[in-house]
């Protein structure tokens, strides 16, 4: 950090001095600064595809796809051979509902990064969205191998994502006492991993282990609290009581959810069905027909 200020005093419409500083902000976690200057970078030089693509990495990092995958989508633009970049918007592809054009994406991926560890888990969430569950484990098997023990020199929590992730596509084949096994082992590695939290909290409950599986969802709750697809897995086999506070809880975060996201369509199908268990049918169809919509809108070849 103190480099890129010492190089902007003397040359303080450098956008690459700006870029290394944003970079090195960063790195230190100061996240608003880090943003400015990658902003003041970009305003300097909007073709700077390497800027686009930082920027964007710290939005994803905050959880802003949106604001992210348009400086995403911009360095690809700018430098089609960006690898990285083409990862991560191959990503949000798939977590916009286009899982085959995520696919294609990555198929225009070459050298190290078409053997790396963040584009085996894009291409395993693909396959998982398209319900590929064989491919999706065999890509997720070889992120797990390639985990790093570090990051920025900060140790990481052992591969929890990956064996999360590789313990799902198993449950979905249904090698159950696999998947247990891998999600329990996600979970000792990382208490707080909302894939492995959810995902274990769903086997059991298709086991019909209700009485384990009702904590673990609410666990998953609080961890990842906009994850539609959590609240629309737990209602599906649970029998909601009127007066249950997670009616209100789902109602207010599917107004605050992006007016056509898988998430939100998630959340309209388990108001659905908890407002069915109440027998408030009034509102059941208002949250139904827009699901109903978002189905054709995302998914209009399916």
């Amino acid at each position: 950090e103190a480099i890129a200020l010492g190089l902007l005093k003397v040359h303080p419409d450098s956008a690459i001095g700006w870029n290394i500083l944003g970079s090195a902000q960063a790195k230190l976690g100061k996240m608003t600064t880090a943003e400015q200057s990658f902003q003041r970078c970009i305003r300097l030089d909007p073709n700077y595809a390497e800027a686009h693509e930082n920027l964007g990495r710290l939005m994803l990092d905050q959880k802003r796809d949106d604001d992210a995958s348009e400086h995403f989508r911009r360095a690809v633009c700018l430098a089609p051979g960006l690898a990285t970049a083409l990862v991560v918007v191959a990503t949000l592809f798939t977590r916009g509902g286009l899982p085959q054009l995520s696919l294609r994406l990555l198929n225009r991926v070459a050298g190290p990064a078409a053997e790396s560890q963040p584009f085996y888990l894009a291409a395993g969430n693909a396959h998982t969205r398209l319900k590929n569950y064989r491919k999706a484990e065999e890509f997720f098997t070889k992120a797990l191998a390639l985990t790093p023990k570090t990051v920025d020199g900060r140790p990481v929590k052992k591969g929890s994502e990956a064996i999360g992730l590789l313990a799902q596509a198993q449950a979905r084949q249904g090698k159950d006492e696999l998947a247990l096994a891998n999600f329990r082992l996600a979970l000792e590695k990382d208490p707080d991993s909302p894939v492995a939290t959810v995902g274990l909290a769903s086997l059991l409950q298709t086991l019909g282990k209700f009485d384990e599986a009702v904590p673990l969802f609410r666990r998953g709750f609080e961890l990842d609290p906009t994850n539609g697809e959590n609240y629309r897995l737990f209602i599906a086999a649970h029998k909601t009581k009127a007066g249950d506070p997670i009616i209100d809880q789902m109602i207010e975060l599917h107004a605050k959810t992006a007016p056509y996201s898988n998430e939100r369509m998630a959340f309209c199908f388990a108001i659905a069905k908890a407002l069915e268990d109440i027998k408030d049918f009034d509102r059941v169809f208002t949250y139904l027909d827009e699901a109903n919509a978002l189905i054709h809108r995302n998914s209009p070849f399916d």
